[in-house]
């Protein structure tokens, strides 16, 4: 009976140890997301240049959506992307708090873009840090929020 007991023991911790560790890795970002990363952010920009609202915010996750009807700037703002680099630094990692504040549950994902643009409206070169989160894992990346 002990040898049952523990048997059963050492199977039951590494199917949890298993689980743990696929749900680890599942997470993980790898080059696809870095590139689905980049491609929504170049979509973006595209969409800005081409004054295409409806496409800017089918790329946009739904809390930002409105940006378009509350401010005037997305209509005259029409930035030429310069150069993107996927910025793997936790410190630039959007904090699950903010993303947990708004939706009520962590992201499936996150990845972080730093974008290199002219900036029409100031008429100078910037770059923006470009938030990108992945609700589950079958949802496509849309961009969360950016800044400095």
């Amino acid at each position: 009976m002990k040898k049952w007991v523990l048997s059963f023991s050492i199977i039951l911790l590494a199917v949890i140890a298993i689980i743990i560790a696929s749900n680890h890795f599942s997470k993980t970002i790898n080059n696809s997301d870095i590139a689905q990363g980049k491609q929504v952010v170049e979509d973006y920009f595209t969409a800005l240049q081409n004054e295409d609202e409806e496409g800017a915010k089918n790329l946009l996750a739904k809390h930002k959506q409105g940006i378009f009807e509350t401010s005037d700037k997305p209509h005259r703002w029409k930035p030429k992307l310069i150069s993107m680099e996927y910025a793997d630094s936790s410190y630039l990692y959007l904090q699950s708090g903010s993303y947990k504040s708004v939706y009520e549950h962590d992201p499936y994902k996150v990845i972080c873009m730093r974008v290199t643009f002219f900036d029409n409206i100031e008429k100078h070169e910037n770059y923006y840090y470009f938030y990108l989160t992945k609700e589950t894992k079958n949802d496509k990346w849309v961009i969360f929020d950016w800044g400095y």
